[in-house]
């Protein structure tokens, strides 16, 4: 992942990737595959980075 300049012209956010993993994120916590603390974790590091 890199930092991208949001004031560059030409910069346009891309959600695609994080609503896909949020999707499967929340699917693993439904079957108890994964805790809800971690899925948690995940999501929101993931909103942090990306912005």
């Amino acid at each position: 992942m890199h930092v991208a300049d949001s004031s560059h012209e030409f910069y346009q956010p891309y959600y695609e990737p994080y609503n896909y993993m949020k999707v499967l994120v929340k699917e693993l916590i439904k079957e108890k595959e994964l805790g809800l603390e971690t899925g948690d974790a995940i999501i929101d590091r993931y909103e942090y980075l990306e912005g």
